[in-house]
């Protein structure tokens, strides 16, 4: 992708596992997909869900390798689930050998986080190389999110599914935010212009304000 595709207001879904408006390009939808997309813009998936091992050096250079491709914007999802997956000692493990790759190839970090946001705090100060990290689907209470935003971190939220959209989004600064559909059947416009409405913004705005934090979070400044 080439970064001037940023220059122009975007609806940005930071966060998707399928892709729904490959027509529209006035959408960029960053897809989570453990492999490379042939012409669409992905992030590169290690889900601690699906991941029951540390990256052994040929893992490492395969995961050097897919960063590298254009089209890849950034790891992840990757990140900590107390609730699901190997034991949470091994995930642990299995991020730090993941996220060393990125913070060679110095790319950001899209997160899943389940009840492990001390640990994750713990690895951003651990790899302060990688740029940017983001946690993805953030629906906890307000006071997490100001020490998260506190600590660095952009947090994308789904407003429709989210149980806290209201406090969040008036928590959240608008240089910290980002919007994403995830799993879910909401279509990314829909989201935006329902934190339009809970912000008090216009539609316009909140796009030219979430594009320059895409343009920040993926190194195309």
């Amino acid at each position: 992708m080439k970064p001037s595709i940023f220059n122009t207001s975007l609806f940005i879904d930071l966060h998707t596992h399928s892709a729904t408006h490959s027509d529209r390009a006035d959408i960029l939808e960053v897809i989570s997909s453990p492999h490379p997309l042939n012409g669409n813009s992905y992030s590169l998936e290690r889900h601690p869900w699906n991941v029951d091992r540390v990256a052994d050096e040929a893992e490492q250079i395969k995961i050097k390798s897919i960063l590298q491709d254009p089209n890849c914007l950034a790891l992840g999802e990757v990140g900590l689930d107390k609730l699901k997956g190997v034991s949470f000692e091994e995930q642990q493990e299995i991020l730090r050998s993941i996220l060393v790759v990125a913070a060679h190839e110095k790319r950001p970090v899209i997160l899943h986080c389940v009840k492990a946001f001390d640990e994750i705090i713990q690895f951003k100060k651990e790899f302060e190389s990688i740029p940017n990290w983001a946690i993805h689907g953030f629906n906890k209470h307000p006071q997490l999110a100001e020490q998260l935003i506190g600590h660095g971190f952009y947090l994308s939220i789904n407003p429709q599914k989210s149980t806290h959209a209201k406090e969040l989004l008036d928590t959240i600064p608008m240089d910290r935010l980002f919007l994403e559909t995830d799993n879910s059947s909401f279509f990314i416009e829909d989201n935006y212009l329902r934190a339009a409405e809970m912000l008090g913004v216009q539609l316009e705005e909140l796009k030219k304000n979430i594009t320059q934090n895409a343009k920040h979070f993926f190194g195309h400044e």
